[in-house]
């Protein structure tokens, strides 16, 4: 190379690139290699037309990183916001969930305040009964005593 030394015959443009930006290549390659020894050396790294391609490739590196890092803080919003709507989901999830086992609960105690409710004297007093006595066919005192000990106070007997 060097001195254009390059034969158009050595080195072929690829079939599936531009001639004309093959035979650009070919001649700054020749501007460079000014030993003509087909290689770029250390010794010819010092060409002001190899500095403004690195500095070029410098520009075009700090550009395509500025595109991935505005690529990677899109798609780090894009995961926040996933994350956001995921997290709000299971909170709404949770919360109904919740709502609905409270509301079953408190259903089911009005259910038996509504039971409660209508007992008989006679079905209130077996409730009482066996509450106070566990199944058994009486009252008798200890079990009554255990029952009334903190209770007592509540009631007023004339």
């Amino acid at each position: 190379m060097g001195n254009n030394c390059i034969k158009s015959a050595e080195l072929k443009c690829p079939s599936d690139y531009d001639k004309e930006s093959f035979d650009k290549i070919l001649r700054l390659f020749d501007r460079l290699d000014s030993t003509g020894d087909m290689i770029v050396d250390k010794t010819e790294m010092n060409n002001h037309e190899l500095g403004l391609i690195a500095e070029q490739h410098n520009i075009e590196e700090i550009s395509n990183l500025a595109i991935k890092k505005e690529n990677q803080k899109k798609l780090y919003e894009q995961n926040i916001e996933n994350i956001k709507k995921k997290v709000e989901e299971k909170l709404m999830t949770d919360i109904e969930t919740e709502l609905k086992e409270h509301q079953f609960r408190i259903d089911t105690i009005n259910n038996k305040i509504t039971e409660l409710e209508k007992k008989t004297n006679e079905e209130k007093r077996d409730m009482l009964k066996k509450t106070i006595s566990d199944n058994k066919k009486s009252i008798g005192f200890w079990d009554f005593f255990k029952y009334m000990r903190d209770r007592i106070n509540k009631f007023t007997f004339n």
